[in-house]
């Protein structure tokens, strides 16, 4: 039972909670990653595609889906500032509201569409029509945001993108706060080490990591001072689980997060992507993974997410 795999993961004395409540519905395993510090559901809720010009899902079941989502014990939201313009942030504050308590939310900086942003957002809704009916519509937005997109982890930009992500959920604090695709570079930058850590004397943030793109980046990640989360695909996560870098990360009790549990970087583009049943036990049984992210579409598809770990 995978239950049983996420209570061996625990601190002693604090196992995960049940995978089912008494009153017999479902319930997504939670386990206690370190003291003084809120329990992780083991699946996610990815919101990159939410509130997306490409994402023709009512907002509206958008809503409903998180609900439902927090109603069965998924506590884990993440995000980032660059996600759908910031839509994506401001539609989880909204689910969220009330419900604080239930919810971990992690977001991450770094990204930034410029200029462009506020222009996108106010012709979304003609842009989501036209991208409704033309899939080349979709390539040429896809070329655009590429084209518009930059980085900026300079400690004045950051600390005014984490306000902005606040101001966007509805927050005084942050769950987790993650440094999005930085650079072997910019992770040995004191000047960022130094931001991450007056974040969090300041009260906007619990805990901060970086969610990374590779195996490299991901060992530099670990020599941050304070690092408490770390986010990799699952090839990555299974790279770290032997060696060196899994005994750091056990020691310091980080807390992995596995996304592209689905379809995974290293699976061919012609192949048969894993069935959801078999790919969240699996990622989950890795060494160190707490929590495995899922962008989910729909009450349905997150039904299916939660049957495949209860």
């Amino acid at each position: 039972m995978l239950t049983s795999a996420l209570i061996s993961k625990t601190d002693a004395g604090a196992p995960a909670r049940p995978a089912e409540s008494a009153g017999g519905d479902l319930r997504v395993p939670q386990s206690r990653w370190r003291e003084r510090a809120a329990a992780l559901s083991a699946l996610g809720i990815g919101c990159a595609r939410m509130g997306s010009i490409r994402n023709h899902t009512p907002v509206s079941e958008i809503r409903r889906t998180l609900a439902a989502a927090l109603d069965h014990g998924v506590n884990v939201i993440d995000t980032a500032g660059i996600y759908a313009q910031g839509d994506s942030e401001r539609i989880i504050g909204e689910a969220i509201a009330g419900r604080r308590d239930q919810a971990f939310v992690i977001t991450k900086i770094g990204f930034s569409h410029g200029s462009h942003s506020r222009l996108v957002t106010r012709l979304k809704p003609v842009l989501r029509l036209v991208s409704r009916y033309s899939r080349a519509f979709d390539a040429k937005l896809d070329r655009a945001r590429d084209a518009v997109q930059s980085q900026n982890f300079s400690p004045g930009y950051l600390m005014d993108a984490l306000d902005g992500s606040l101001r966007r959920l509805g927050l005084n604090e942050v769950d987790g706060l993650l440094l999005h695709s930085p650079s072997g570079q910019v992770l040995e930058d004191d000047r960022v080490a130094e931001f991450l850590a007056r974040a969090k004397r300041q009260g906007k943030v619990k805990h901060f990591g970086a969610s990374v793109e590779t195996l490299p980046e991901a060992r530099a990640a670990l020599d941050m001072e304070g690092l408490e989360l770390l986010q990799v695909d699952i090839d990555t996560a299974r790279d770290l689980a032997s060696g060196p870098a899994c005994k750091i990360i056990g020691q310091r009790r980080i807390a992995v997060f596995a996304r592209q549990v689905l379809r995974p970087p290293g699976l061919a583009p012609d192949a048969a992507a894993p069935a959801i049943g078999e790919a969240l036990p699996a990622a989950l049984a890795v060494p160190n993974v707490r929590c495995a992210i899922v962008g989910l579409s729909s009450r349905k598809h997150l039904l299916a997410a939660i049957k495949a770990i209860s």
